[in-house]
Protein backbone atom coordinates (compact mmCIF):
# COMPACT_ATOMS: atom_id res chain seq x y z
CA UNK A 1 0.00 0.00 0.00
CA UNK A 2 1.68 3.61 -1.32
CA UNK A 3 1.47 6.21 1.14
CA UNK A 4 1.38 9.61 0.92
CA UNK A 5 1.66 12.77 2.85
CA UNK A 6 -0.69 15.52 1.86
CA UNK A 7 -0.37 19.25 3.16
CA UNK A 8 -2.64 22.46 2.36
CA UNK A 9 -3.34 25.63 3.18
CA UNK A 10 -6.70 27.65 2.46
CA UNK A 11 -8.25 30.75 3.69
CA UNK A 12 -11.83 30.50 5.95
CA UNK A 13 -14.88 32.16 4.17
CA UNK A 14 -16.70 30.85 7.86
CA UNK A 15 -16.39 32.21 10.94
CA UNK A 16 -15.04 29.67 13.45
CA UNK A 17 -16.44 28.85 17.48
CA UNK A 18 -16.43 25.84 19.35
CA UNK A 19 -19.66 24.27 18.00
CA UNK A 20 -17.98 24.94 14.08
CA UNK A 21 -14.78 23.22 14.94
CA UNK A 22 -16.43 20.34 16.59
CA UNK A 23 -18.83 19.68 13.59
CA UNK A 24 -15.66 19.72 11.26
CA UNK A 25 -13.53 17.78 13.18
CA UNK A 26 -16.65 15.00 13.84
CA UNK A 27 -17.58 14.60 10.10
CA UNK A 28 -13.37 14.19 9.22
CA UNK A 29 -13.04 11.47 11.63
CA UNK A 30 -15.76 9.87 10.67
CA UNK A 31 -14.74 10.00 6.92
CA UNK A 32 -11.17 9.66 7.51
CA UNK A 33 -11.72 6.43 9.35
CA UNK A 34 -14.02 4.73 6.82
CA UNK A 35 -10.87 5.73 4.20
CA UNK A 36 -8.16 4.49 6.27
CA UNK A 37 -6.88 8.40 6.40
CA UNK A 38 -5.38 10.38 9.25
CA UNK A 39 -4.44 14.03 9.95
CA UNK A 40 -4.18 16.86 11.80
CA UNK A 41 -6.52 20.47 10.94
CA UNK A 42 -4.65 23.42 12.01
CA UNK A 43 -5.99 26.90 11.98
CA UNK A 44 -4.66 30.40 13.06
CA UNK A 45 -6.43 32.98 11.37
CA UNK A 46 -7.98 33.17 9.01
CA UNK A 47 -6.30 30.42 7.49
CA UNK A 48 -6.57 26.69 7.15
CA UNK A 49 -3.70 24.50 7.28
CA UNK A 50 -4.34 20.25 6.83
CA UNK A 51 -2.20 17.79 6.41
CA UNK A 52 -3.62 14.25 5.37
CA UNK A 53 -2.00 11.10 5.46
CA UNK A 54 -3.06 7.19 4.09
CA UNK A 55 -3.10 5.18 1.34
CA UNK A 56 -2.71 7.61 -2.17
CA UNK A 57 -6.43 7.09 -3.81
CA UNK A 58 -8.09 7.46 -0.61
CA UNK A 59 -6.24 10.72 0.70
CA UNK A 60 -7.18 12.07 -2.83
CA UNK A 61 -10.46 11.26 -2.61
CA UNK A 62 -11.09 12.87 0.39
CA UNK A 63 -9.04 16.27 -0.83
CA UNK A 64 -11.22 16.09 -3.66
CA UNK A 65 -14.12 16.35 -1.66
CA UNK A 66 -12.40 18.94 0.91
CA UNK A 67 -11.45 20.84 -2.49
CA UNK A 68 -15.46 21.37 -3.14
CA UNK A 69 -15.85 22.26 0.53
CA UNK A 70 -17.14 26.18 0.39
CA UNK A 71 -15.93 26.77 3.81
CA UNK A 72 -12.20 27.80 2.32
CA UNK A 73 -10.72 29.18 -0.74
CA UNK A 74 -7.91 30.22 -2.45
CA UNK A 75 -6.74 26.10 -1.82
CA UNK A 76 -3.28 25.03 -2.18
CA UNK A 77 -1.27 22.02 -1.62
CA UNK A 78 2.07 23.04 -0.62
CA UNK A 79 3.22 19.56 0.26
CA UNK A 80 2.62 16.06 -1.14
CA UNK A 81 5.18 13.06 -0.61
CA UNK A 82 4.88 9.43 -0.62
CA UNK A 83 5.82 8.24 2.64
CA UNK A 84 7.34 5.77 4.54
CA UNK A 85 5.45 6.33 8.18
CA UNK A 86 2.62 8.77 9.10
CA UNK A 87 2.76 10.99 11.40
CA UNK A 88 -0.38 10.65 12.68
CA UNK A 89 -1.04 6.95 13.18
CA UNK A 90 -3.56 7.58 16.17
CA UNK A 91 -5.35 10.32 14.55
CA UNK A 92 -8.29 10.06 12.12
CA UNK A 93 -8.10 13.72 12.73
CA UNK A 94 -7.12 16.28 15.38
CA UNK A 95 -7.77 19.91 15.56
CA UNK A 96 -5.18 22.69 16.53
CA UNK A 97 -5.61 26.34 17.51
CA UNK A 98 -2.44 27.67 16.83
CA UNK A 99 -3.83 31.27 18.16
CA UNK A 100 -0.28 32.13 19.85
CA UNK A 101 1.49 31.88 16.49
CA UNK A 102 -1.05 33.16 14.28
CA UNK A 103 -0.07 36.92 14.23
CA UNK A 104 3.13 36.14 13.10
CA UNK A 105 1.87 33.38 10.38
CA UNK A 106 -1.05 35.91 9.46
CA UNK A 107 1.38 38.89 9.16
CA UNK A 108 3.79 36.59 7.02
CA UNK A 109 0.89 35.43 4.84
CA UNK A 110 -1.34 38.74 4.18
CA UNK A 111 0.85 41.27 4.67
CA UNK A 112 4.67 40.77 4.03
CA UNK A 113 3.56 38.97 0.65
CA UNK A 114 1.21 40.27 -1.58
CA UNK A 115 -1.64 37.58 -1.56
CA UNK A 116 -2.00 34.48 -0.78
CA UNK A 117 1.36 32.41 -0.54
CA UNK A 118 1.12 29.60 1.34
CA UNK A 119 4.06 27.42 -0.13
CA UNK A 120 6.44 30.46 1.45
CA UNK A 121 5.67 29.55 4.71
CA UNK A 122 5.11 25.69 4.62
CA UNK A 123 8.44 24.69 5.85
CA UNK A 124 7.61 27.15 9.12
CA UNK A 125 4.13 25.64 9.02
CA UNK A 126 5.28 21.60 9.12
CA UNK A 127 7.58 22.70 11.92
CA UNK A 128 5.01 24.19 14.08
CA UNK A 129 2.72 20.59 13.49
CA UNK A 130 5.22 18.53 14.13
CA UNK A 131 5.81 20.47 17.99
CA UNK A 132 2.08 18.99 18.28
CA UNK A 133 2.51 15.78 17.22
CA UNK A 134 4.97 15.16 20.14
CA UNK A 135 2.49 16.35 22.59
Amino acid sequence: MDLIRLAYASKRTISLNYDTVKQLIDTARINNKAEDVTGILVNFGPIFFQVLEGPCINVNRIFQRISRDERHEQIQVVYCREIGQRYFPDWSMRSVNLSNDSDQLTKYYLTEKEGFHPHLASHFIIELVARYTKA
